[in-house]
């Protein structure tokens, strides 16, 4: 253990761990054009090829957080990076689409297993004077990964081809392993509780369910939809009765009563379907609206990402000056306006401001003081033979706000834009009038086929800019009433150690 106040080595391990997670989910996006053309994967494929990792992970994560208590951190960590890294040399060596699948699914085991692990040994390595800075920094690789992820499989993909992009995880995560041989033998997991395998299975199949649920429904397949939400509500109903009844249960009362961890996950899960569902839609956004090209939309996310970084980092210091709960309410706040924002620059048209636009992205990234706060403020809320638990709880609810902020912003986009569309596709051809109504990409395909292509693009880029700024507003509500449950929560969200950064 080093000196408090300091951060020990085998730290960074931990944030490398974390790192490869971030770049891994951002990579895939960029690599999929290319695997499409290469192994003549279907739209649908593609879909699966994406979102297969995160679904996996969060089935699997809630299982994770219990095996590292009850097995060793340590170890769930090792066998979590290591499915992780051969899992990502052989999605560079397949060359069938299914296979591809499969692996990525797999990708989403390996990673599930060593987020929890990874979370909770920090707790254990780190000196608790120095753990809201641990956990700041934490959150600033995520987000660190995600701007250098893109980046990186660009890079990669002009010297081999896709297989490439997923290579570039490798490193971080050799790193990772490193440092996880250099973690102290002490950090091994010790709850002697056994594993409430019902409560935890349950749990994942509510929350895949959910998930399901709002994914069909943005994507127009209410049927799937309803039955995903009917299995959602079962396995909920199901698991409530289970938990109150179970000898160890999964969900410690004592924990889940605490105003404290209540506020803290909430903020945690809010702050997540915030940040899925702008990111999604602001990369659609500014290449579609704004015409900038892929690169100079990732650069554009530049501001936005770095204030996360920044703010992740700084809110240790924040918490130990101004107070948690301060600290919180203020970056909430302020990203609240940076939505606002964002909702002005879309009323504008496709001729934005720039420094608007700009200001609306830094202040927007500010929101990260909440997560990283309330995210140490979550896990601390566990016992320490229960930590790894509470990091795959906090996980879990940040993957699922994650998946659920794409399927929530994506729906409210989808119903007003086709809304605004008005009696523009009366003209078209059944086939055509349902491709402009599946979103603005496709009008403008469709657009490019008819004599008067400038009137329908206009239209639907009206109808898109009414959407997506309606999206902005829900976004900029949904941070306000995160820093309002803050303020006005009975029992501060501080815990007793005020001095801790």
């Amino acid at each position: 253990m080093t000196r408090a106040g300091r951060l020990p080595f085998t730290f960074l391990g931990l944030c490398l761990a974390y790192l490869a997670v971030s770049v891994n989910l951002s990579i895939t996006s960029i690599a999929l054009p290319s695997i499409g053309e290469d192994l003549g994967a279907s739209t649908d494929q593609l879909s699966w090829i994406f979102a297969i990792t995160p679904l996996v992970s969060i089935s699997v994560m809630l299982f994770a957080g219990a095996w590292g208590d009850r097995f060793g951190r340590r170890r769930i960590l090792v066998i979590g990076l290591s499915i992780f890294l051969a899992s990502a040399i052989l999605s560079a060596l397949a060359r069938d689409v299914t296979a591809l699948i499969a692996l990525r699914a797999v990708t989403g085991i390996g990673s599930s297993l060593a987020l929890p692990a990874a979370l909770a040994l920090t707790f254990d390595v780190v000196p608790e004077l120095s753990r809201r800075t641990a956990v700041g920094l934490i959150g600033a690789t995520q987000a660190g990964g995600s701007l250098i992820g893109p980046v990186l499989a660009g890079s990669a993909m002009t010297l081999w081809a896709w297989p490439a992009a997923f290579l570039t995880v490798v490193p971080f995560i050799v790193i990772a392993l490193i440092g996880a041989s250099r973690l102290p033998k002490g950090s091994t997991g010790v709850s002697v509780t056994p594993m409430d395998s019902r409560g935890v299975t349950l749990t994942s199949i509510a929350s895949v369910a959910a998930v399901f649920a709002a994914t069909s429904i943005s994507s127009r397949a209410p049927l799937t939809g309803l039955v995903a939400i009917l299995v959602a509500v079962i396995a909920i109903i199901t698991l409530i009765r289970w938990e109150r009844r179970a000898r160890h249960p999964f969900f410690d009362a004592a924990v889940m009563h605490q105003k404290r961890f209540q506020v803290a996950t909430l903020v945690v899960f809010g702050s997540q379907v915030v940040l899925g569902g702008f990111l999604f839609l602001l990369t659609q956004y500014l290449q579609l609206v704004l015409g900038y090209s892929p690169l100079e939309a990732g650069f554009m996310l530049t501001p936005a990402l770095a204030g996360w970084v920044l703010a992740s980092v700084a809110a240790g210091t924040m918490a130990a000056r101004f107070g948690v709960r301060w600290s919180v309410i203020s970056g909430l706040t302020l990203s609240s306006g940076g939505l606002a924002l964002l909702a002005l620059a879309a009323s504008q048209g496709n001729s934005p401001a720039i420094g608007l636009l700009l200001v609306g992205l830094i202040l927007t990234g500010l929101m990260a003081v909440g997560p990283a706060l309330m995210t140490h403020a979550a896990v601390d809320s566990y016992a320490p033979e229960r930590r790894a638990v509470g990091s795959a709880t906090n996980g879990a609810a940040a993957r699922f706000g994650f998946s659920i902020g794409i399927a929530l912003f994506g729906a409210l986009l989808s119903v007003v834009y086709v809304r605004n569309l008005g009696t523009s596709t009366q003209s078209l051809t059944a086939e055509q009038a349902e491709a402009v109504q599946g979103g603005l990409a496709e009008a403008i395909g469709v657009a490019a086929k008819l004599p008067d292509a400038d009137t329908l693009i206009e239209t639907a880029r009206d109808a898109y800019l009414t959407g997506y700024q309606s999206t902005m507003m829900l976004a900029c509500v949904i941070m306000a009433g995160l820093a309002l449950a803050v303020g006005l929560t009975s029992q501060n969200v501080e815990d007793a150690r005020h001095g801790s950064t």
